[in-house]
């Protein structure tokens, strides 16, 4: 609980400063994808040095760059051990896997399964990138375009997010989603 105010209260004070103008609600959620990212790493991880993070804002360039960082389990071997796919799945298969709304691999009692939605939609609209690699495997969300996936020459040990995000003056707000 320390850790998530910890992270939260960095989130909110060092971080939105660099994002362009939100909502309330959306400035909430967003919050919370970021919690999340840093709370997978440290739940699915077990790195033993945890989740490192780090940012740089380029003003001339207009965006912000955030990074986190577990040298953990990694996104593939958590997912393979679930059984959530089968075990010849690529690992590029499984970081796609992981991230969807509603996939976890935590016990259905836990509340989970965020897979960052709300974040990869606000990044579409915004422009900016979201791309993560884990194991050999390589998900990238580069705006309006269709996201790319494949294996990475060398694999890594744990899991990189990386997220950029365009400083512009438009207001982003939530819109309520109906089905």
């Amino acid at each position: 609980l320390e850790i998530e105010s910890n992270v939260v209260l960095w989130i909110t004070n060092d971080v939105l400063h660099f994002l362009p103008k939100l909502e309330k609600k959306l400035k909430k959620e967003i919050v919370e994808n970021l919690w999340e990212i840093v709370h997978n790493g440290i739940l699915h991880g077990e790195g033993e040095f945890g989740v490192s993070a780090c940012g740089q804002f380029y003003p001339q360039m207009g965006y912000v760059e955030i990074a986190f960082y577990d040298s953990g389990h990694g996104i593939p071997m958590v997912v393979k051990q679930h059984g959530a796919l089968p075990q010849i799945s690529t690992d590029s298969d499984c970081i796609v896997w992981a991230i969807e709304k509603g996939h976890s691999t935590r016990p259905l009692s836990e509340s989970s399964g965020l897979g960052l939605h709300l974040l990869r939609k606000f990044i579409t609209v915004n422009g900016g990138i979201f791309q993560i690699a884990s194991g050999n495997g390589y998900f990238s969300k580069n705006g309006h375009e269709e996201p790319s996936v494949h294996a990475l020459r060398n694999s890594i040990d744990g899991t990189l997010v990386n997220i950029r995000v365009v400083y512009d003056n438009y207001l982003y707000s939530l819109i309520s989603e109906h089905k």
